[in-house]
């Protein structure tokens, strides 16, 4: 019956019957490639016969001279979704405020209230110019303030009038009853950012902004029209500009205009977030959808988490959007975000974003979104949560630094420093409310065990170490599955290497004959990668390489007697080792130093002539390290070179123990050496080889008093 009395009210105004419910919505289908309502089951934004449309509102069918148009299709139609929102624009508020206060400014009504003398007076017998009263009655003072007071109080009337018409929703704004596709279209754009989808989510919380009455900007007019007026906006509601306009006019609709204005905070929190994803530089319209979801956010029903993220976001956007950003306003947002988060409940990856180490990482380092979806230290983080994306590289940022540290100790940054890093990134991964694990990353996780057992070693603590040992067994399901043998080959040198220092001689040499295959596959598997070759894959393979060689080493210090009938498989896994770590030195200078230190190793295994292993190890020096040509991967010496000072400790640590006497000058040169040698290792953090060295020194002491 009222679609009959709509299509009988428009005949007689000469307008087109709307004959179909649904026309014009294929188009906005065909864009966010969606399905029809009763598709799958899934929600979707298109109407039906049966169902409401707000299109064909029963308050508007016979008062108004067209339809309120709600139809989720703003594509079918000349022009830019903005120019098809109901009530005003940004721009249209910001053009009539610089109006308003021009008027006031400039006071137009002055010449009309203000007697003013002529500009040409005579007086006696001549006429003189600019001639006034010298004296001012007291009629003519009251005159004057009356009517300055007079023009004072146009000038507020005015004011306040033209800041109603502004700040107040229009009367386009659709009303509660009008929300039905508000609602669809919102739960959907939900359901495919749950799915990951940013195309399509885009396009329904564009939708849904629309249809609230406040628009997403596209172009970059509409961007800076935005942005300059949400920031008046935000003015207007420090200096309690809306709280005044609103008690002095009322709202009969104040809790509706508080639910709506913190829909459209919501809907543009969560624009933002799909925007922000895969990015690392913003524009101007990145700050004016963030700035916007802050402003709508004022006067409305906020919720304390969400709330809170939306301040820790724009200060990521600023961040973002220039580095020279003064830091006392981000610090002033997160601080703002801090006090919400104080009294509010929000999650656990909140809480660790506003602590002293969140802020620093915010503030000081080089912030991207980009998602790194072959990311070999931490699990792929949700793409369209930029906080769960900030903390994920957070913790790839720190665990590299960690890997690095083991890997090229420096008397800068040695291993002493490992733990503490490792700590801050277990601080990240702490997951609350949670029955199936206490974790948020089982990748981190594992490699904080692993570099944290490494740390231990070094420090010559077995015992702590040892704990470990579990967890470190149990390799991620993510690990597991890859095609890449580099993970599987860490492990084994790991359990290899832990079972020589736990001197289970036995199962050591076939662990280390195994342990070479693995690492043979995961080199090749390495070096035939068409892409370009990620370092950081390149960095586990020379750790688990330097575990086997510390194992093979051990063997033959600790076992050689005992090895009698094993001395030539030991040298051929030897060479096979070697062969593995000369392929990667090919692509990484820096690494010729640890492979002379190892083919010294090898020649003394083999039992070769001792004047050129000397010379190996001689090579392997602070004065050659520092040669053209190395990557800088820990110190630096002259032209950014990496310092080996590691390598070079344990070749004066390998020549005074395994070199014939007869090379050597004399005894107070074998103690100069290992004197040098204990300063190195003592400077990078290494205690174990440290005490080593200490060790050989009293025994070097105790011969010579014997001597």
């Amino acid at each position: 019956r009222l679609r009959q009395e709509n299509t009988t009210l428009r005949m007689k105004m000469g307008m087109k019957p709307n004959t179909d419910p649904q026309e014009g919505l294929p188009s906005f289908q065909q864009r966010v490639g969606g399905s029809p309502a009763g598709d799958n089951g899934s929600v979707s934004p298109f109407y039906s016969d049966n169902m409401y449309s707000p299109s064909k509102s029963v308050d508007n069918s016979d008062s108004c001279t067209e339809d309120v148009n709600l139809s989720p299709d703003p594509y079918n139609q000349n022009g830019s979704p903005m120019d098809q929102s109901q009530g005003l624009l940004d721009r249209s508020r910001l053009g009539l405020c610089m109006i308003l206060f021009s008027v006031v400014l400039l006071n137009p009504l002055g010449g009309l209230l203000n007697h003013r003398d002529s500009l040409y007076s005579t007086s006696g017998g001549g006429r003189s110019i600019l001639e006034s009263e010298a004296e001012t009655s007291y009629s003519e003072s009251l005159r004057m303030f009356s009517s300055s007071f007079f023009l004072s109080i146009c000038n507020i009337f005015i004011l306040l009038t033209g800041l109603r018409k502004i700040l107040c929703p229009p009367e386009g704004v659709p009303k509660v009853k009008q929300m039905t596709g508000y609602w669809r279209i919102k739960r959907q754009a939900e359901r495919e950012m749950e799915k990951e989808r940013e195309s399509t989510s885009l396009i329904y919380l564009t939708e849904a902004a629309r249809l609230l009455g406040q628009p997403v900007p596209q172009t970059w007019l509409d961007s800076l029209s935005t942005l300059l007026w949400q920031l008046i906006l935000l003015l207007f509601h420090k200096v309690g500009v809306v709280c005044l306009v609103k008690r002095l006019y009322g709202n009969p609709e104040e809790c509706w205009e508080r639910e709506r204005n913190w829909e459209i905070a919501e809907t543009y929190h969560q624009y933002n977030q799909v925007y922000l994803h895969g990015t690392d530089k913003v524009g101007i319209k990145g700050l004016a959808v963030c700035l916007t979801a802050i402003t709508a956010a004022q006067g409305s029903t906020g919720r304390g988490k969400i709330l809170t993220e939306m301040y820790v976001l724009t200060a990521v956007v600023l961040r973002m959007f220039s580095h020279h950003f003064p830091t006392f306003i981000l610090r002033h947002l997160l601080g703002v975000a801090e006090s919400l988060a104080a009294v509010h409940q929000v999650g656990p990856e909140l809480k660790w974003i506003l602590q002293p180490e969140g802020v620093s990482f915010i503030l000081h380092s080089s912030i991207s979104l980009k998602v790194d979806t072959d990311t070999v230290l931490c699990s792929t983080p949700p793409k369209l949560k930029p906080i769960s994306v900030l903390i994920n590289k957070f913790r790839t940022t720190n665990l590299k630094k960690a890997l690095q540290i083991v890997l090229y100790p420096t008397p800068e940054k040695n291993l002493s420093d490992v733990p503490s890093i490792l700590e801050t990134v277990s601080k990240s991964n702490i997951r609350t409310g949670s029955l199936v694990s206490d974790r948020d990353d089982m990748v981190t996780d594992w490699w904080i065990s692993l570099l944290k057992c490494t740390s231990y070693w070094n420090m010559n603590m077995m015992e702590e170490a040892a704990v470990l040992h579990p967890d470190i067994d149990n390799l991620p399901t993510l690990y597991q599955e890859s095609e890449d043998p580099a993970y599987v080959s860490l492990l084994a040198s790991h359990t290899t290497l832990r079972a020589v220092l736990g001197g289970d001689v036995e199962d050591a040499v076939s662990m280390c004959d195994a342990t070479t295959e693995f690492f043979e596959d995961a080199v090749r598997f390495y070096l035939e990668r068409s892409e370009k070759k990620d370092s950081t894959v390149q960095n586990i393979l020379v750790l688990g390489l330097d575990w086997l060689f510390a194992a093979r080493t051990a063997l033959w210090q600790k076992y050689k007697p005992g090895l009698e009938s094993g001395g030539r498989v030991d040298l051929q896994g030897f060479q096979r080792d070697l062969k593995s770590l000369r392929k990667l030195a090919d692509l990484s200078p820096w690494l010729q130093d640890r492979l002379c230190l190892q083919e010294g190793v090898l020649r003394m295994v083999a039992g070769a002539a001792p004047g050129r292993t000397q010379q190996l190890l001689q090579y392997t020096g602070i004065r050659n390290a520092s040669r053209n040509g190395l990557v800088c991967m820990g110190g630096k010496g002259e032209g950014g070179a990496y310092l080996g000072e590691w390598e070079h400790a344990l070749a004066l640590l390998l020549a005074c123990q395994h070199l014939p006497q007869q090379l050597l000058a004399s005894p107070g040169e074998r103690k100069g050496m290992l004197t040098e040698a204990g300063r190195l290792l003592e400077k990078l953090g290494d205690r174990r080889r440290c005490e080593e060295v200490t060790n050989l020194l009293k025994l070097l002491s105790t011969a010579n008093c014997n001597v």
